[in-house]
């Protein structure tokens, strides 16, 4: 398989304090090899035709293997960018400094989607169309998954008959995509929740082994429970309703131009790893990709691209 070389090396950073790896050899394509998801490999091709067409002599590979193994790719050689869904996991960023003697750069490039299964989509607060509450707060949240007491939803401002009812959190499970994003940007990385009272859902497989991975299963639970709380990456169903989160006062809810422009919270970021100091041939194509041209291809969809400030300080980085 082709992800044994990450397994190695992280093998090797384990059982090794002071040694460090030669440099593997170059096995990519000719031109810019770049390994990605195969969810994002459309919207990069989409791009690479672009650019293209707008740099006679150059030529772009995409490869949609899948996140870890473009991390995987990348370290070995076989990759000159690596554009994912999440952050790097430790272990693949210290893989590649191990080889390199450096960290990888990380440079956002477009957001995630607002509701597409499967796109990095921004993870909505899901209630029970029944349930009064209007808003929740972040440290609302995190006391209601990771709190000593359990809330009642008239500590989240629900009135009337909802006040002295218990809330019932639902979230992804915790090893899986979302539920391991929910940790990063939600809950500091913790592992331990208030597993006597929040549920936890894994994401079903459909028959052909895929997961089901438009929260689907967590929506139908909620639209049963008129005490759900739920952190969710699918929208809203039939008995259901998302309510948005305020942040410092102000209520923001999962639309395109908040999950753009990264003012909603639970909104995800696409992102490029490669050299700190990449080749001409990766820089010309990042400078691109940020640019207007790369961006309004981006924004055919499912993915955002950056507002334009967003991309020049991104930019600047790159440069």
């Amino acid at each position: 398989m082709r992800i044994a070389p990450a397994l190695a090396v992280i093998a090797l950073l384990a059982g090794s304090g002071t040694a460090q790896l030669p440099l593997p050899p170059r096995t990519a394509p000719p031109g810019l090899a770049i390994a990605t998801s195969a969810e994002l490999a459309p919207v990069l091709r989409r791009v690479a035709q672009a650019f293209e067409a707008r740099r006679p002599g150059a030529h772009v590979t995409i490869a949609g293997v899948g996140s870890d193994v473009a991390m995987a790719d990348l370290y070995a050689g076989r990759a000159d960018l690596a554009v994912i869904g999440r952050r790097a996991f430790e272990p693949e960023a210290k893989a590649y400094e191990w080889i390199y003697h450096h960290p990888p750069r990380a440079t956002a490039v477009m957001r995630g989607s607002v509701a597409t299964a499967g796109h990095s989509p921004a993870v909505a607060v899901l209630v029970n169309a029944a349930n009064p509450a209007g808003s929740i707060s972040l440290d609302q949240l995190r006391a209601a998954f990771r709190g000593a007491q359990a809330p009642r939803w008239g500590d989240l401002g629900a009135r009337d008959r909802f006040a002295a009812r218990p809330v019932h959190p639902i979230m992804p499970d915790s090893e899986q995509g979302t539920g391991r994003f929910l940790r990063h940007v939600l809950f500091a990385d913790a592992t331990l929740f208030a597993w006597d009272r929040v549920r936890e859902v894994a994401e079903p497989l459909h028959r052909d082994g895929t997961a089901d991975r438009n929260g689907g299963r967590i929506a139908t639970m909620v639209a049963r429970d008129p005490d759900a709380l739920a952190l969710t990456p699918g929208p809203a169903i039939a008995g259901t309703r998302t309510i948005p989160i305020r942040i410092d006062g102000v209520a923001v809810s999962p639309d395109p131009r908040s999950v753009a422009e990264g003012r909603y919270p639970l909104a995800r970021s696409i992102y490029a790893y490669g050299d700190p100091h990449p080749s001409a041939e990766a820089r010309g194509f990042l400078r691109f990709l940020l640019g207007p041209a790369g961006r309004e291809a981006i924004a055919a969809g499912p993915y955002l691209p950056l507002p334009a400030a967003d991309a020049e300080a991104a930019l600047k980085e790159i440069d």
